[in-house]
């Protein structure tokens, strides 16, 4: 779905529960809380961190936004396709939602809220570089077709 390698690790550890949430780095004695950086209200676990919280849903309702307005999508992204990514291969709806959570893992560590318009900034940056990339390995076309819908 992407070439930036920081999106497919985080999907590999995603898929692997390799992320150390605020309820894992409690029980082993370094955080202090097992509460959420985001709501302050719950454990966060990898599920409430990237899915559940308030202020991760608020963001993935505002990406589902922006996807269904640029017809991207037809219906929203489930919870089973932010886990694990869209059933149907489509390249950029998977670059996105993989980002997403990059963004979302990003934020949490520094400390600061997800925010969909930063996160369209960020993505926007990832697309020059996918550029880039698929101009140097000469496949600029697969490229183009990917990312049009956004473009």
């Amino acid at each position: 779905a992407t070439l930036d390698t920081k999106i497919r690790s985080i999907q590999f550890k995603f898929i692997h529960r390799r992320i150390a949430t605020n309820e894992f780095l409690f029980r082993i004695g370094i955080k202090s809380s097992s509460i959420c950086n985001f709501c302050e209200k719950e454990d966060q676990n990898l599920i409430h961190l990237f899915c559940k919280c308030s202020v991760v849903r608020t963001f993935w309702n505002d990406v589902n936004k922006r996807l269904i307005e640029l017809s991207v999508i037809s219906v929203p992204i489930s919870i089973l396709d932010i886990c694990f990514g869209f059933q149907t291969r489509n390249d950029l709806i998977n670059t996105i939602i993989f980002y997403g959570k990059y963004y979302i893992f990003k934020c949490k560590y520094i400390d600061r809220m997800p925010i969909f318009n930063h996160f369209q900034k960020e993505l926007m940056f990832l697309e020059k570089v996918e550029r880039t990339i698929s101009l140097k390995r000469g496949n600029f076309s697969v490229h183009i077709e990917k990312w049009k819908p956004v473009i």
